[in-house]
């Protein structure tokens, strides 16, 4: 057992509350309700009368009267205060009272439990999270979490299920007292938004494997087993809250309860971070979590990175008059760019939300998580999150290709000017023009080099009628260009626009390849997609 864990009989059974439990669940249903197929929270229905525990009750509104809910609760609550210091008991009251909907006296009845002190701080934990304090949850379960019994605090903090098979076998292959480095790297790339004090994905986890617990208690009241598989979803997805009847009966937590999928979409979570992706909206089977704070958006961007000097310039914008958030309430918009759990987080702004919003970040070159965080007075969020590689410090090579918006004349003169024209995101309306501006490093005097420009579409052979219908073989922005590099030049900067009005709504590739003899081939890609004009 870890130095300063606190050994108790959590699990020990109060055969008392045992029987309040049993009775009430499984005693005569007096509520008032009819029996649908089906129940779906998603579209408003109240199942399980409200309360998840009662996994029995098919009548919607309720299977149970106000009168038995309160006598439940009192006969519940008078059994915890009798015995304070009972584990069982006053997790059970505590639980009640707040999956009932009564959090005041939740947190009465928490504050006044005088068991070992780690369990009664796991029930505050979970009040503290159910009422809308994430961040006070957070600091609480990770004080319990140092002292509590070793077996249940391995049980709590068990992230098994919220990663893919392959991570999840060598996840599970390392000792609980081994497994901190991989849960400090899975909770920093999980973590909603850096800009935000705490992570309350975290604190979601933890409330939730602590109600699990107390399901499980629940559950063997009807001398019924609670298989890992069950205990799994429920902490992939919380609480169960719908239910279908055909063709079999199924029970399952809704999207509005599980929106959001948090954990990122790499092959390994463990792997380097500039392969670091998201997929914001959840799935039926995915991980998922809906913070209690509002909506959560993806919102548009494009990052760009630039070596500068022996360090790397990252430039990032974003358009919010193409975000999909309703109501931003005088956003405030960061950069974040984090390359480990233990180190601080570069963190670029605030600057106030405007139509458009560019930073333009000078770091050391190395790979990072980069994350442009907009939030809102009105509670909104929204953040665009991804793996940046580093930029090679020296050598051949080529910037990111930068997107901007054709102004009619000259294409940008420097980079300064791209970045200030640079677009806020990768979509790009059909029948629109766009620029390109990109460097590239490391030319050595007198060298040849040529110059390969590529838009590859979804479709297979379509490249070389994207290359002449856009114009890319035209003499003023040739597609194929070679050149003999004259003078010693730090950087070689080219900007041109490009006619893409031919291609149809769908992602393609921009991919610029620079070849010499003697230095090798640099290669930049970037893709795009074309929308349709003026979208739904």
């Amino acid at each position: 057992m870890p130095a300063g864990a606190q050994a108790a009989e959590w699990d020990r059974v109060n055969h008392g509350v045992r029987v309040i439990i049993r009775e009430y669940y499984w005693g005569n249903s007096s509520g008032d309700g009819v029996a649908p197929i089906t129940c779906l929270a998603d579209q408003g229905d109240l199942c399980f009368g409200g309360d998840p525990e009662d996994q029995f009750c098919t009548l919607v509104p309720e299977c149970r009267s106000q009168e038995d809910e309160s006598e439940f609760l009192r006969r519940l609550r008078a059994a915890a205060e009798r015995r304070p210091a009972d584990t069982y008991a006053m997790g059970q009251a505590v639980y009640a009272f707040m999956r009932l909907g009564r959090p005041i006296q939740a947190f009465q009845l928490a504050d006044a439990c005088t068991a070992v002190g780690w369990w009664c701080e796991l029930l505050r934990g979970v009040v503290l999270h159910r009422t809308g304090q994430p961040n006070a949850a957070e600091v609480v379960f990770r004080q319990a979490l140092e002292r509590a019994d070793s077996d249940l605090a391995c049980r709590l903090r068990d992230i098994g299920p919220l990663i893919p098979g392959r991570d999840r076998r060598r996840y599970h292959r390392e000792p609980c007292g081994s497994r901190d480095s991989l849960e400090a790297w899975f909770w920093w790339l999980t973590d909603p938004l850096f800009s935000v004090d705490g992570n309350d994905r975290y604190a979601e986890h933890v409330a939730r494997r602590v109600e699990t617990v107390l399901h499980e208690q629940i559950v063997e009241t009807s001398q019924s087993l609670h298989p890992d598989s069950h205990e799994d979803q429920l902490v992939r997805r919380g609480s169960e809250d719908s239910w279908r009847r055909l063709p079999y009966y199924t029970r399952f937590t809704s999207r509005r309860r599980a929106r959001y999928h948090f954990v990122p979409e790499m092959d390994s979570l463990f792997g380097a971070i500039d392969a670091v992706g998201y997929r914001l909206d959840a799935g039926d089977g995915d991980e998922g979590f809906t913070p209690a704070s509002g909506p959560f958006v993806t919102v548009p961007a494009q990052f760009v990175r630039f070596r500068q000097g022996d360090s790397m310039l990252v430039a990032a914008a974003t358009d919010l008059a193409n975000s999909p958030a309703e109501d931003w309430s005088d956003p405030s918009v960061v950069l974040v760019l984090s390359d480990a759990p233990s180190s601080d987080p570069v963190v670029f702004g605030p600057m106030p939300g405007s139509t458009r919003v560019v930073f333009a970040a000078p770091v050391v070159a190395a790979p990072y998580v980069a994350s442009l965080e907009l939030t809102s007075a009105a509670g909104a969020a929204g953040r665009h999150r991804r793996g940046l590689p580093a930029l090679p410090a020296s050598g051949f090579g080529a910037s990111d290709i930068l997107l901007y918006e054709p102004t009619g004349g000259d294409p940008p003169g420097s980079r300064d000017e791209a970045i200030a024209a640079m677009l806020g995101t990768t979509d790009i309306e059909a029948g629109h023009p766009v620029g390109v501006y990109w460097e590239a490093y490391g030319i050595v005097e007198g060298e040849q080099i040529t110059r390969r420009i590529e838009i590859e579409g979804e479709r297979p052979g379509l490249l070389a009628r994207i290359a002449q219908a856009i114009g890319l073989g035209q003499s003023e922005t040739p597609w194929l260009v070679s050149w003999v590099a004259a003078g010693r030049e730090d950087v070689y900067r080219a900007a041109f626009d490009i006619d893409i009005q031919v291609l149809e709504p769908a992602t393609y590739t921009l991919r610029l390849v620079l070849e010499t003899e003697r230095s090798g081939t640099a290669e930049a890609v970037r893709s795009f997609r074309i929308v349709a004009e003026n979208p739904p």
